[in-house]
């Protein structure tokens, strides 16, 4: 499963390094926000997660030397945030207004009971693979024309007919299907690239 690149933890131990960091920001708030989240913290208290995840990989890197031995970057960092998310919900339960059974994340499921549990595990591993995916989603959309990606997303993604896409963005039906193969082809590249740098 493609993980973190090693290049870009290098380039993290530079504090002033704002592009790298802004990379890192971008790739993986998502994924602690969802995990916040599934795991019953409301919106606030998820974005604050983010913010204390992010700030601890910011204070660690420094002295970060990645051994694959001693495990993945994916595992270290679902562990910083199963500690953030654990400190929260006992802020979250402490709170006069709301009771830990209260909790509530808006996507019509139960939250997950202790954010440290092998349930947990699983979720993060599957919502890894799916923050990929976004984060590859992504760097398409800013590499092609902006009709090329809309005509991928509501054939694709929104899972239109090809002539009611062709319609709606006055373009022929075979453009549809280039558009779909160029966005295909350039997320296999990203993806392909995740896998190389691991």
């Amino acid at each position: 499963m493609p993980t973190t690149p090693p290049s870009l933890l290098i380039r993290l131990r530079d504090a002033r390094d704002s592009h790298s960091w802004r990379e890192f920001f971008e790739q993986y708030w998502r994924l602690i926000y969802w995990f916040g989240s599934k795991c019953g913290l409301p919106p606030r208290d998820c974005e604050d997660v983010v913010q204390d995840v992010v700030l601890e990989v910011f204070r660690a890197m420094p002295r970060f030397d990645y051994d694959r031995s001693r495990g993945t970057f994916r595992a270290y960092l679902r562990t910083i945030a199963q500690r953030k998310i654990a400190d929260h919900l006992r802020k979250v339960a402490r709170r006069p207004t709301q009771s830990i059974d209260d909790r509530a994340h808006g996507n019509g499921q139960l939250p997950l009971d202790d954010p440290e549990s092998l349930a947990a595990e699983q979720l993060w591993e599957r919502d890894w693979r799916r923050n990929l995916v976004q984060v590859c989603l992504d760097r398409v959309r800013n590499e092609v024309e902006p009709k090329t990606y809309q005509a991928f997303q509501l054939y694709v993604l929104e899972e239109w007919r090809v002539g009611d896409v062709a319609s709606f963005l006055k373009i022929r039906e075979g453009s549809v299907y280039t558009a779909k193969s160029r966005v295909v082809q350039r997320m296999r590249y990203w993806l392909e690239k995740e896998k190389s740098e691991d």
